[in-house]
């Protein structure tokens, strides 16, 4: 999957968590990042490094599987 494909998810996805008022990076190491921009209606989501109140770092591939829900977060790390 690529971060496109990923960010693509995120955006369905947001449609649920519209009170989170943060800004949230996605660290993938060498696969890339991800800003989640939640402070403003609708979420931007895109692909620049910038200030997050929180960062997750973990494997593309772990994450694309919690997206997904074939990945339980809680065992996730």
């Amino acid at each position: 999957m690529s971060l496109e494909t990923v960010k693509s998810a995120l955006k369905q996805k947001m449609s649920y968590a519209n009170a989170i008022n943060a800004k949230i990076e996605l660290d993938f190491g060498d696969d890339g990042q991800i800003m989640i921009d939640a402070t403003q209606t609708p979420a931007n989501i895109d692909e620049n490094d910038g200030d997050a109140d929180l960062t997750v770092s973990c494997s593309k591939d772990v994450f694309e599987g919690i997206v997904a829900g074939t990945q339980d977060p809680n065992i996730a790390f």
